[in-house]
């Protein structure tokens, strides 16, 4: 992979727009995401440059009608690994994109007065930039399919980000729609390129089966005997010798394909931990402003999803049991919460 150059990359994009009548697709800003030393304020400088050069940006995402719901809808279904969860995933997927078809495309001159309003400080300005955006994260997460995480999770992880730009008070000079698809793009390579994820996609059943297992091994004499172990864990679950076996062998396989972190250098670390601190605080206050504007079940589970508020992370089964609901209730709260914050 070339370096990411800011110089070079403006003169690509800049013949590109000359002979598209001075417009670039923001599908152009996403692909830069390939680039992995591209920082976001390269492309946010990247986009001012464009922008000072009279480069506009349009979207040609289609609008979410039946048509291009059911596709959507049979292309999530078509990734799932058991008819079970393929027609679950399938009628909340259809359940979310009918909630949200009835918001407005991103559009290059509507765009420009939100920016400024947001910028000054406008808070209907803020929600109209995330409401245009998000079809962004819906037709993003296609590209993501079977690649260890579920779609909608993908798209309010995708919604996430696009809530998180939009709090940092967009500068008017620079595409807020091309941004997000940059932040959109980087995001979603980052969650599905883990080691851990790369080659091997787990059912949510065989995920939560794996995790008691590792819970249990944890209880036993590192040094016991594979088949013990299994005998022990087998007997500690209720299940066969056989599938604590066959778990086991799951763990292992899993193991090997995580990577260690790298060495850092010991004096860097306090340095970079002080400056991860800093951007967390900064954005734990930017989202809790957003979800103080939320009905308190909304809030709740938005809070539990992402792990907000130093909370662990939850599907959307865990956060339902949490709450003493059904898994369909937590998720229309979700997508609720994902509308009104878009409003």
């Amino acid at each position: 992979m070339e370096k990411f150059d800011i110089d070079e990359m403006l003169a690509v994009l800049s013949a590109r727009a000359r002979a598209n009548d001075d417009m670039l697709n923001i599908s152009d800003i996403a692909e830069l995401s390939a680039f992995e030393d591209a920082q976001e304020k390269d492309i946010a400088g990247l986009l001012e440059l464009l922008g000072s050069e009279g480069t506009g940006f349009y979207c040609d995402i289609a609008p979410l009608d039946k048509k291009r719901i059911k596709k959507i809808c049979e292309t999530v279904a078509d990734s799932c690994e058991d008819e079970k969860n393929a027609c679950a995933g399938e009628n909340t997927v259809k359940m979310y994109l009918e909630d949200i078809s009835g918001l407005p495309l991103p559009d290059e001159g509507r765009e420009k007065e939100l920016r400024g309003l947001a910028a000054e400080g406008d808070p209907d300005a803020v929600s109209s930039l995330i409401e245009s955006c998000m079809y962004l994260p819906v037709e993003a997460a296609l590209r993501y399919l079977g690649r260890g995480m579920l779609y909608l999770d993908l798209v309010q992880e995708g919604n996430l980000a696009v809530m998180s730009a939009a709090s940092e008070m967009p500068d008017p000079a620079v595409s807020f729609s091309a941004f997000c698809a940059f932040r959109i793009e980087r995001l979603m390579r980052q969650l599905t390129d883990m080691p851990a994820q790369q080659d091997l996609k787990l059912p949510r059943g065989i995920a939560e089966e794996l995790a008691e297992v590792m819970e249990q091994e944890k209880l036993l004499d590192k040094n016991m005997p594979e088949e013990e172990k299994a005998k022990a864990i087998a007997a500690a679950l209720g299940i066969k010798e056989e599938k604590a076996r066959q778990l086991l062998e799951k763990e292992k396989e899993l193991s090997l394909n995580i990577k260690p972190e790298p060495e850092h250098d010991e004096e860097e670390l306090p340095r970079q931990a002080e400056d991860v601190d800093s951007s967390e605080s900064i954005m734990s206050k930017q989202v809790s402003e957003m979800l103080a504007s939320l009905p308190e079940d909304e809030a709740r589970v938005i809070s539990m999803r992402f792990g907000l508020g130093g909370k662990k992370q939850m599907s959307v089964s865990e956060a339902a049991q949490a709450m003493g609901i059904t898994e369909q209730q937590a998720a229309e709260l979700e997508q609720q919460a994902m509308k009104h914050l878009g409003q």
